[in-house]
């Protein structure tokens, strides 16, 4: 339902940039890179209070005790089916601060102008690998979360399709199809009750990453800056306010007594109801 609700708000957004934008011009015939720019830094900011709230709903002693946590729990569930995945406590409970160390690293990469480009190939990874979790289907809200993550690529930065005929690019995309068919041999069982969609979103994630990492350029990842000159959060429109303005009360909806369903507090053994925290 999280994610439902993220595609909702991040579709409304657009869809009133779009409104707007031809109530200014009065005229359908607008500019795509100038309709991209009253948009996406409303979105990027969307994404980035999601990640905010994804971080503060953990911060519960639940989240940290590693015989509920919800991070132990799934990495149990994966490790007890992926064979080469080591099936120890240890691994588990270190599971719990490893997945929150990820979830401040990324949004805390993605808005600094030098290390922008290695968040996008670190979230990338981060959310490709959760959607292999056969606790839920993860891979709808990680296709989502790829969506958002294209936003923050430099606008300057174009690539041509052309590419994929490239030996290497062929080669690579090969490696993550048998790496997916080894998978599927050493995993057991119960992991494919849901096998259909793994294999799409195995396809999805390997084409994704590859396209990512040659739109800009793997040297650009780790060494270089590529972050545009433009500020990311150039926010214009007043009107789209509204949206992110709307998912700040959403994430603080649990500890205002309105609502603890689709708050952004999936997994995070957050419980704020009762009169009870």
């Amino acid at each position: 339902h999280n994610h439902w609700l993220l595609i909702t708000i991040v579709n409304m957004t657009i869809l009133s940039a779009f409104v707007d934008r031809v109530v200014r011009e009065r005229t359908f015939r607008i500019d795509f890179h100038d309709f991209l720019n009253d948009f996406a830094p409303y979105l990027r900011l969307e994404l980035i209070l999601l990640y905010f709230f994804a971080v503060f709903h953990k911060l519960n002693i639940d989240f940290f005790n590693p015989e509920i946590s919800c991070g132990a729990y799934f990495y149990k569930t994966l490790s007890s089916r992926v064979t080469f995945f080591p099936d120890q406590k240890w691994m588990a409970d270190l599971t719990i601060y490893l997945a929150l160390f990820i979830e401040i690293l990324i949004p805390l990469l993605l808005i600094s102008k030098t290390r922008r480009n290695l968040g996008i190939l670190i979230a990338c990874v981060f959310h490709g690998v959760i959607g292999f979790n056969p606790v839920s289907q993860f891979w709808n809200f990680s296709s989502v979360i790829y969506a958002l993550l294209i936003l923050f690529i430099p606008a300057d930065f174009s690539v041509k399709l052309s590419f994929l005929k490239h030996p290497f690019t062929k080669s690579v995309l090969t490696i993550f199809l048998l790496m997916t068919i080894l998978a599927s041999i050493v995993i057991r069982e119960p992991f494919f009750e849901v096998g259909f969609g793994l294999a799409v979103w195995s396809v999805y994630m390997a084409i994704s990453i590859t396209l990512i990492c040659k739109i800009i350029g793997l040297k650009r990842i780790i060494k270089e800056s590529a972050a545009s000159k433009e500020p990311i959060f150039a926010l214009h429109s007043p009107l789209l306010f509204i949206f992110p303005i709307f998912l700040l009360l959403n994430g603080l909806s649990p500890y205002l007594g309105l609502k603890t369903e689709s708050s952004f507090s999936m997994f995070s053994n957050l419980r704020t109801e009762g009169g009870k925290s």
